[in-house]
C-alpha cells in the first residue's frame, strides 16, 4: 500500500464530522458505500470511471452531509480517496460502465470495525 497526499481541507472536514459522531465517520462512509454497492450491484460509473454523482448524492443524503454541490465526483477529494483505497485494496471490479463488489470487499466488510478502520487509516498514515 502507498501513502496518499491528503489535502488539509479534507482532513479538517473529516475532523469536524468526527466531532458530531460517536463512531469513526470515515468508517461509516466506507461501510455505507460498500454496502450500497453490494445491494445495488452492478452500480453505474460516470465517464471518468468513478461512481456516479447520483450514487454519491444518495450517500450524502443518507449520512446528512453535502460535498458535491454542482461538482463532479472527481472534484471531491474524499471521493477520490475512496476510489484510491478501493483500487489499492481491490474492493471493486470495474468494467467500462459498472462497479461490482469483490471477495476482498466482502472480507473487509466481515472484519471487526476496528480492523476496518485500521485498513482505511493506513492509507492516511502508512508504516515507515
Amino acid at each position: 500500500m502507498e501513502a496518499q497526499n491528503m489535502p488539509a481541507a479534507m482532513l479538517r472536514w473529516l475532523n469536524d464530522q468526527e466531532k458530531n459522531s460517536e463512531e469513526a465517520w470515515l468508517l461509516i462512509l466506507f461501510r455505507s458505500v460498500l454496502t450500497m454497492i453490494r445491494r445495488q450491484q452492478p452500480v453505474r460509473l460516470d465517464t471518468d470511471g468513478l461512481l456516479t454523482a447520483s450514487f454519491w448524492k444518495h450517500i450524502e443524503e443518507r449520512l446528512e452531509y453535502s460535498l458535491l454541490e454542482h461538482k463532479k465526483p472527481k472534484a471531491v477529494n474524499l471521493y477520490q480517496f475512496f476510489h484510491r483505497v478501493a483500487d489499492q485494496e481491490k474492493w471493486l471490479l470495474l468494467t467500462s460502465e459498472h462497479a461490482y463488489l469483490t471477495e476482498e470487499a466482502e472480507r473487509f466488510l466481515s472484519q471487526k470495525k476496528e480492523a476496518q478502520l485500521a485498513v482505511i487509516l493506513y492509507h492516511f498514515f502508512p508504516e515507515p
